[in-house]
């Protein structure tokens, strides 16, 4: 069995390439480490390919790329890293990068036991068939018995203190390979969590993105708050622990967000029945939008993080928490900025949260006959191209919320309100993302015989909503209409 794995990746198509133009060649010896082997030996698709230079790894990689016709670019300088980014023939569309670093210490097994965890540190050398040690598995720290036993171990307590994002690409490494983490190294995380704060906020923001985007990632964020690491990260979810919510949620704001997390995860691998309509429109959505539904599970896990400084108690005791979803909102912005976060992803975040009470509170409209089509499709306009996050969001928020003793009309109530929000976003354009307008602006100056400005502006918006409502349909009637409302404001 041993055998047929390492001959499987040995074959890989990108190996058997790197091998033949060392045939011709005299290159140090060149080895093959870290991820690829162990997805190799896992049977996942590789990716990515790390190889250690016995020798000057730029040299070697630079080299490599004129044989190749590979693109090089030098990582880092002062370490010596180099990548080639390389496709195959007729493959331009699906490159592959080749990561190469010079060799630390004397031996190749001397560098392997530098590295963070034993699944990670395995080596093969990359070479001629008929040569003495080419295929040969190097493994020192007993990589592949922890392969085998599907554990994330360290190497050395060592390893995480040299670089402490290895605290939490322990727990991403345990999510994304369905692993799970030794003792001794769980206990390492939790007593080196803090040195978490030493390391740049993006290479924390790109791990922690990296295991939210997880489909099943939520023991491990459990895990991570059993460690420390979590709100140490997050320290914003600290007051969620033991706050009360009063008469309509059954659980603490903490556990409250744990259980929105799982109906989350749960409802985005297998559908949530009020939306399996439009099943297709929201794979689309996510499709369109790179990585975005990280970015949803960051926007839950932050959405109640104004209830800690926003709660007031009324005279019976009851607990409420007026404007917690603006607070919220600044809160969230605020973690996203300290992550690093593109300006895009933290709008989206911050108007997740901002708006995530609004299908809760149009569904009290309703039920007071007091929401309108027209309220609708200002709150969709509002969100425009990131309505389906609040879809996603508000749903598992109000299903986390009364729990088993939510009663049937209440949910019957919740998901007549989401399915008219849906067919107003995804069949009608609610939110005008499409540029379905019937008329444009220098089209009612021109008709209408009015200056530009505001008047305008809100002649355009209103004409948008009759659209949406189905009262116009043509940009005759819309032109008749907008003069009506111009009397109107007049």
């Amino acid at each position: 069995m041993m055998q047929q794995v390492r001959n499987r990746i040995m074959e890989n198509p990108v190996l058997n390439r790197i091998r033949s133009a060392l045939s011709d060649e005299t290159f140090p010896p060149l080895y093959l480490v870290g991820g690829a082997l162990r997805d190799g030996w896992l049977g996942r698709e590789i990716r990515d390919f790390d190889f250690v230079v016995a020798g000057d790894a730029r040299t070697a990689a630079s080299r490599l790329a004129v044989l190749l016709d590979a693109r090089y670019v030098l990582l880092d300088e002062d370490w010596g890293v180099a990548r080639l980014i390389w496709s195959a023939p007729g493959r331009k569309e699906d490159p592959v990068r080749l990561d190469f670093v010079s060799m630390r210490g004397e031996s190749l097994q001397e560098d392997l036991r530098q590295r963070d965890f034993t699944c990670n540190a395995m080596g093969v050398r990359i070479g001629e068939k008929d040569e003495p040690d080419a295929g040969r598995l190097e493994d020192p720290t007993g990589g592949l018995r922890d392969l085998r036993k599907r554990l994330v171990r360290m190497v050395h307590p060592q390893r995480l203190r040299e670089d402490p994002l290895r605290l939490l690409r322990a727990l991403r490494l345990a999510c994304t390979l369905g692993f799970q983490i030794e003792g001794l190294t769980l206990k390492a995380i939790g007593s080196q969590r803090q040195g978490i704060l030493s390391v740049a906020p993006e290479r924390v923001r790109d791990e922690l993105f990296k295991l939210l985007a997880c489909p099943e990632s939520l023991a491990w964020i459990v895990r991570m708050e059993e460690t420390g690491l979590l709100t140490t990260i997050l320290p914003e979810m600290e007051g969620l622990k033991g706050l009360e919510q009063g008469k309509f949620h059954h659980l603490d704001a903490w556990n409250h967000t744990l259980e929105a997390y799982r109906i989350l995860e749960e409802g985005c691998r297998e559908g949530f029945e009020p939306m399996l309509a439009y099943e297709g429109d929201f794979r689309t959505w996510c499709g369109a939008q790179r990585e975005v539904l990280p970015l949803v599970k960051a926007a839950l896990l932050l959405h109640d993080t104004g209830k800690p400084l926003t709660a007031t108690f009324d005279e019976a005791r009851e607990p409420h928490f007026y404007g917690h979803a603006g607070k919220g909102a600044e809160i969230s912005a605020a973690a996203m900025r300290r992550l690093r976060a593109s300006r895009n992803d933290e709008e989206k975040v911050r108007k997740w949260v901002r708006y995530h009470m609004g299908p809760l509170h149009m569904m009290r409209a309703m039920q007071t006959d007091h929401l309108t089509e027209r309220a609708k499709i200002r709150f969709l306009r509002r969100l425009g191209s990131d309505a389906p996050g609040i879809f996603l969001l508000s749903i598992a928020d109000f299903l986390a919320s009364a729990g088993p003793s939510a009663t049937s009309e209440r949910n019957e109530l919740f998901c007549s309100l989401l399915n008219s929000l849906l067919e107003l976003y995804f069949r009608r354009d609610a939110a005008s993302i499409r540029g379905n307008r019937l008329v444009t602006g220098r089209e009612l100056i021109d008709a209408l015989g009015i200056p530009p400005g505001p008047t305008v502006g809100r002649l355009l918006r209103r004409l948008e909503e009759a659209r949406v409502e189905g009262k116009v349909s043509d940009r005759a009637e819309a032109l008749r209409l907008a003069g009506s409302l111009l009397d109107e404001m007049l």
